[in-house]
């Protein structure tokens, strides 16, 4: 039987459906000049995220943490889920994550650059020595209580392994890190670190690279408006029954 993959959307109010996989194993092509030929639509693509409610109200409750100058923003993802446990190589978990950014903060040049984490909303773990630790140290902070969407544009620049937030920044017009296995990890886009030496060269060079906003703007406005279905699983949306339909009769 012919297979289909449905999951929550990379954009808001959008709904996966892909018959070869989801995430890294996806069907988007990833070539750059497969999106360079596209010629998008001229309506904007959309600016406003949407809020995960957090399983721990408690532990992303507001408590006006005053943001550093600046930094980098460093997502955490959930530990038991695919995108750990399947496509990253290198790092195995965000204890892992954060041991990478302790061991390489003395090598950064730029000494007023901080890097900030964010525990995932729909995580069940708790790092209670990873809080002690940033608590102790300069350059390291874990904040909770500001929104991804406010971390994410007040930022140099954000490193993921291959979160669902590297899209979202891309969509800010931010500079993306990819540490693992991401289909947004395209060159011209993104820059890739698949080791701490490459990574701490790639935080260094920083100031001296671009992405390719026009790249930038043709990969998402192809992801929202050609891959993507429109609508979420809590509304019935005639769009998104159509573009559904529209699939099925390909198979």
């Amino acid at each position: 039987l012919k297979t289909l993959f449905i999951e929550n959307g990379l954009l808001p109010n959008t709904i996966v459906l892909d018959a070869k996989g989801v995430n890294f194993t996806n069907s988007l092509p990833r070539e750059p000049f497969f999106y360079q030929n596209y010629i998008p639509p001229s309506t904007p693509l959309p600016q406003n995220l949407i809020p995960r409610l957090p399983k721990n109200e408690e532990k992303f409750s507001k408590q006006n943490t005053k943001l550093p100058a600046k930094y980098i923003f460093i997502p955490f993802q959930v530990d038991y889920d695919t995108q750990l446990i399947v496509n990253s190589p290198w790092i195995k978990d965000m204890r892992a994550l954060f041991q990478l950014f302790e061991s390489i903060q003395n090598d950064i040049k730029d000494q007023q650059l901080h890097f900030i984490f964010k525990e995932h909303p729909s995580s069940l773990i708790d790092y209670p020595d990873l809080h002690e630790k940033a608590s102790k140290n300069r350059h390291l902070h874990i904040i909770n209580d500001h929104s991804t969407q406010e971390l994410i544009e007040k930022a140099q620049a954000v490193v993921t392994i291959n979160s669902t937030v590297g899209i979202e920044s891309l969509l800010l017009g931010k500079k993306v890190i990819v540490l693992g296995n991401a289909f947004y990890n395209i060159e011209g886009i993104t820059k890739t670190a698949m080791n701490k030496s490459e990574l701490t060269t790639v935080i260094n060079d920083l100031d001296h690279w671009q992405p390719d906003p026009l790249l930038r703007e043709k990969f998402l406005k192809y992801l929202y408006f050609e891959y993507l279905v429109p609508g979420t699983f809590e509304e019935e949306d005639v769009n998104q029954y159509n573009k559904i339909n529209q699939i099925l009769k390909k198979l």
